[in-house]
């Protein structure tokens, strides 16, 4: 990121978008040395309190997620205040000849909130703004394993209602519109997220073990036959990223593929028109390969992957008792290993080995 009249970066995802790896990343070193300047990741809390520097990395070495990232307007019902409350603590790190960089994987749909109270102009912040964006097929199958498979939800409301996840060209307009931004960069998630955002603050990218990366098949179909105890709601994803951490799945096979061939094609001609608008958002070569992937334009694209019941298969073989006891044992260690690690942490670098051990680089 080069000239331009911007004091601030505004990660506003895409959620299922890389945006989990990228924070964790950002948390791990959130002091950087660009190519035009220095930038400082931090994180606005649901009461307008603001984490940066060691207490930030703190945070996120004791957090079972691996990384802290800015609140949502979702989870606060004063979200305006209370980022507007963080203000002083932004402009003290300004002060110090940063920029912060702030990062929610929600905030993509948060331009009109973002323009309706002012945020910016009244924080005195003038944004660049960085948004990943990936097929609309595969955002809805990935997005209703995160979400909406942990609840009552049937998948063609679900995906008839929320349509707007995907329209991309949408939310980039509207973030175009937030007084205060200065531009919005868009590019595809389906390339290297994290060393694609450290190339636009001209930084070379951390080594970085992927957060989030999705657990397989068949831990979520166990995880679904015990929702109570391991996936009680759709928020309560920390036994995922525990698992994704400590465990090597390899090519076991991914998610199931449950949205309904007919609902595949309905989904990809009412996008169609934000598709089409999106690829003027993109910089030409980006275009190009959004241009030459069927996934943004064909169901056909998704023909090797068999439409599979919403509900899970019963427990074969009554194996569920033994993976439960060792999930809890995985989950046990991971706590265990945080809680001592903390007092190593707050004296200073964090070990090498034991980083590595936790899916964390050495900082």
């Amino acid at each position: 990121m080069t000239g331009g009249d911007w004091n601030c970066i505004l990660h506003v995802g895409a959620g299922k978008c890389g945006s989990s790896s990228l924070q964790a990343c950002l948390s791990w070193t959130p002091l950087i040395r660009g190519r035009d300047g220095r930038h400082a990741y931090c994180a606005i809390g649901p009461e307008g309190q603001v984490l940066s520097g060691r207490a930030l990395t703190r945070a996120a070495l004791r957090s079972p997620f691996g990384f802290v990232a800015s609140t949502d307007f979702r989870s606060h019902r004063d979200m305006p205040g209370s980022f507007l409350a963080a203000a002083p603590a932004l402009r003290r790190i300004l002060w110090t000849g940063r920029r912060p960089i702030l990062s929610c994987e929600g905030w993509n749909f948060r331009g009109p909130e973002f323009a309706r109270h002012d945020l910016l102009r009244r924080m005195g912040l003038r944004a660049r703004v960085v948004l990943f964006v990936r097929p609309p097929l595969g955002w809805l199958n990935s997005a209703w394993w995160q979400w909406p498979a942990w609840s009552r939800t049937h998948v063609d409301d679900w995906v008839g209602k929320n349509l707007f996840m995907v329209d991309w060209a949408r939310q980039i307009e509207e973030w175009q519109a937030v007084p205060g931004v200065q531009r919005v960069d868009v590019h595809l998630a389906t390339r290297d997220v994290v060393s694609c955002f450290y190339r636009l603050l001209g930084a070379p990218a951390p080594d970085s073990a992927r957060v989030n990366g999705s657990v397989p098949a068949a831990v979520l179909r166990f995880l679904q036959r015990n929702r109570q105890e391991f996936r009680p709601d759709p928020h309560s994803s920390q036994i995922e990223f525990v698992l994704s951490r400590r465990v090597d799945f390899g090519a076991l096979d991914p998610a199931p593929w449950i949205l309904p061939r007919p609902l595949q094609a309905s989904v990809l001609a009412a996008m169609a028109p934000s598709v089409a608008r999106l690829a003027t958002h993109l910089d030409p070569a980006e275009a190009d390969e959004l241009h030459g992937d069927p996934r943004w334009h064909s169901a056909e694209a998704y023909a090797d992957r068999p439409v599979e019941p919403v509900g899970p298969p019963e427990d074969a073989g009554g194996q569920d008792a033994l993976i439960a006891a060792l999930i809890r044992a995985i989950a046990a260690m991971d706590a265990r290993d945080l809680e001592r690690l903390s007092p190593i942490w707050s004296r200073g670098r964090l070990p090498d080995r034991l980083g590595r051990l936790l899916g964390r680089p050495p900082v």
